[in-house]
């Protein structure tokens, strides 16, 4: 879990996996292929809109050479920190829900 001051900040694990491609010099149209998705796909898999599975977990374990479990820990902990944040929005009195993206 992530704190700025009291409130808690959800990383997805897609900045990491951003991150590290980017960092090795693979393309984004590269790392689709690589791992089995269309471009749309490999959006919501950066953003946090898709869920890091075990059959993910082990492409990205191939692809960038980061152990399985790092990204299904990292993936648990993002889900937890999303929960943690709805809670505190709960909370706060304060409804979120209205604030547009």
């Amino acid at each position: 879990m992530f704190s700025y001051g009291k409130e808690t900040i959800a990383i997805a694990p897609g900045a990491t996996i951003y991150e590290q491609i980017v960092d090795r010099k693979i393309t984004f149209s590269d790392f689709s292929q690589q791992i089995g998705m269309d471009k749309k796909d490999t959006e919501k898999l950066f953003t946090g809109k898709i869920k890091i599975t075990p059959e993910i977990a082990n492409k990205l374990t191939k692809i960038l050479g980061i152990p399985t479990t790092f990204w299904l820990n990292m993936e648990a902990q993002y889900r937890d920190d999303l929960k943690q944040i709805e809670l505190e929005q709960k909370d706060s009195g304060y409804d979120f829900s209205k604030i547009e993206n």
